[in-house]
């Protein structure tokens, strides 16, 4: 029996040490197996929203001895490829320009707001040139390279905006923006009716900040720009009517930059702002070439609906409809647009406009819909003049 127990026990010290020698000499290398579509996501996601810079340009700065400078001084590394850039030209630093600026800015929201918006200024600069030669020369020459060009410009249009918007500078007066070696000035246009004046608005947000449920299809349309959306809070004049207290409106900014004059890089470079209206139209028009906007409808329309849902209502409605009875009235989701034929909504009893939201999340750009909050007790009479214009329409609400 005492044979038995040693000779365990010496099987026992044995893989111990096995285990310890195999432990000490194994790799410290490995692999697993991950789905490449997340890994694609994943990979441009976080160059986006951190100041962490991918591989791509970690190995950039490697190449050209870089890196240890960089993590001492980014900005007199940036500062250094710009100037490089403007040398020789070397079209390999566009994206690592563009990608480090985008990391600087994001660095420097909280700390100093104005510098913060003349990064992203600078990355959405790079971005842009690098897709007007990629894009608007009509090559197509579709690349990896232009989709992440793409990328750094929506995001880095949609945080200057937002910094803009922080820093109280008002719509009306051009934004200028100085990093030394690169200066711009930035002017809003709203010179299209297709256009939204972003002081319409009493806040604007990036579509890109939020993540939502609810819904069953996801409606946004892929292209160029910052999707974004304004909050309008209703004022008691008559073109905000028939608005709800709070109406969530989709639109894209644009930032177009203008050719430099001559070769003199220290002189601002002048840049036009347009928030496209994105439920009037799906396209805007970039150095004389039409090109799809980036936006999302889904998104504001689901954090309206968070606060401002109409289906808790349905009930009280059908018990006691005096209580709905100043809040029976047409709502619409966007300023009226002569040129298309909206569609009316009328919910049956026991029920609210949420019996449309479905439908309403699928068409939101392409019909103009409003939708009529009623008490089950109430009718409604529409009377359409020959103006179009919606502050023409009479209203008139009588008990049954």
């Amino acid at each position: 029996m005492r044979n038995i127990v040693c000779r365990y026990l010496m099987c026992f010290v044995l893989f111990l040490v096995l285990l310890a020698f195999g432990s000490g000499c194994a790799s410290t290398y490995s692999f697993r197996n991950i789905d490449s579509v997340y890994t694609f996501q994943r990979f441009n996601e976080s160059r986006l929203v951190s100041d962490k810079i991918s591989p791509d340009t970690v190995q950039y700065l490697r190449l050209n001895f870089l890196d240890q400078e960089y993590l001492e001084n980014p900005e007199a590394v940036i500062a250094k490829l710009v100037d490089r850039f403007d040398k020789t030209g070397e079209p390999e630093s566009v994206i690592p320009i563009a990608e480090l600026s985008y990391c600087e800015g994001f660095r420097l929201e909280d700390r100093d707001e104005l510098k913060s918006a003349a990064y992203y200024a600078l990355c959405a600069e790079f971005s842009y040139d690098r897709l007007s030669k990629g894009l608007f020369s009509k090559t197509n020459n579709i690349s990896s390279k232009l989709v992440i060009a793409a990328g750094l410009y929506n995001s880095s249009v949609s945080r200057g905006v937002l910094l803009w918007q922080k820093t109280k500078t008002p719509w009306t007066k051009d934004l200028v923006l100085d990093l030394g070696y690169r200066k711009y000035s930035i002017a809003v246009k709203t010179d299209s009716d297709n256009l939204f004046n972003p002081g319409f608005f009493d806040n604007i947000c990036s579509s890109y900040d939020y993540e939502v449920d609810g819904f069953t299809n996801t409606y946004r349309s892929n292209g160029l720009g910052a999707s974004l959306f304004g909050v309008h809070m209703k004022s008691k004049s008559d073109e905000d009517m028939y608005y709800p207290r709070a109406a969530y409106m989709p639109m894209t900014a644009v930032l177009e930059f203008k050719h430099r004059a001559g070769d003199d890089k220290t002189q601002a470079r002048t840049a036009d702002l347009r928030f496209y209206n994105a439920m009037r139209t799906d396209k805007m028009d970039l150095d004389g070439t039409p090109f799809r906007i980036d936006a999302d409808f889904t998104v504001p329309l689901t954090i309206f609906l968070a606060g401002n849902d109409p289906s808790r209502f349905s009930f009280m409605g059908l018990k006691n409809p005096d209580k709905l009875r100043d809040m029976s009235n047409i709502f619409i989701m966007e300023p009226y647009d002569p040129d298309k034929i909206p569609l009316l909504l009328i919910h049956g009893l026991y029920s609210t406009p949420a019996t449309f939201l479905e439908m309403y999340n699928d068409l939101i750009s392409r019909v103009p819909i409003s939708c009529f909050q009623e008490a089950d007790s109430l009718s409604v009479n529409l009377a359409s003049s020959s103006d179009k214009s919606t502050s023409s329409r009479l209203i008139s609400l009588k008990s049954r």
